[in-house]
């Protein structure tokens, strides 16, 4: 799922247990389900670093190549 070619992350959500997956080189944020192994991408450019605020329910995608933060809701789902 996703090619995280030289960098990427995966991330294990605290708040709902999601797996997200910085597909890097595929510029795709994935989202799995590990307890159905549903999937889904969302198109973000060159996501490379996660992190998750918990209490404001937020995913934060650091963009390598663009110099960006994309803010998500950590109840993304497949």
């Amino acid at each position: 799922i996703g090619n995280t070619n030289d960098g990427g992350q995966l991330w294990v959500s605290q708040a709902n247990g999601m797996l997200f997956v910085a597909a890097t080189a595929s510029n795709q944020l994935w989202v799995i389900n590990p307890a159905t192994f549903a999937t889904r991408a969302v198109s973000i450019a060159s996501p490379f670093v996660l992190t998750e605020n918990t209490a404001l329910h937020r995913l934060y995608v650091g963009s390598r190549d663009a110099n960006t933060i994309t803010v998500e809701p950590d109840t993304l789902s497949p």
